[in-house]
């Protein structure tokens, strides 16, 4: 990542991350690093930026929403979730 150095580091203050959702958030932050997504600082840093955790209990119902709206009704192809299953009888038609 490119910082601009004439920019000044920021640090903001943490916000508190709601003891029913901590696992969740442990979860994600690792899953995140595991994909080097984001790094684990163990040492202090000039940058510090808060996270807030949303919850979106119907995003996939929303999402599959979606995925029909703009494919529902093509032939050969299904939705679910945010796989798309394409057929056809013929190699041609397929593509």
């Amino acid at each position: 990542m490119r910082i601009d150095e004439n920019i000044e580091p920021i640090v903001s203050t943490a916000r508190k991350i709601p003891y029913s959702q901590r696992d969740r958030v442990e979860t994600e932050l690792k899953r995140m690093e595991k994909l080097g997504v984001i790094p684990k600082d163990e040492e202090p840093t000039d940058w510090v930026n808060t996270i807030i955790v949303v919850n979106e209990p119907n995003a996939p119902e929303v999402h599959q929403k979606s995925m029909d709206k703009f494919f529902g009704d093509l032939e050969g192809v299904a939705c679910y979730v945010d796989d798309l299953c394409v057929w056809g009888k013929s190699l041609e038609q397929h593509f």
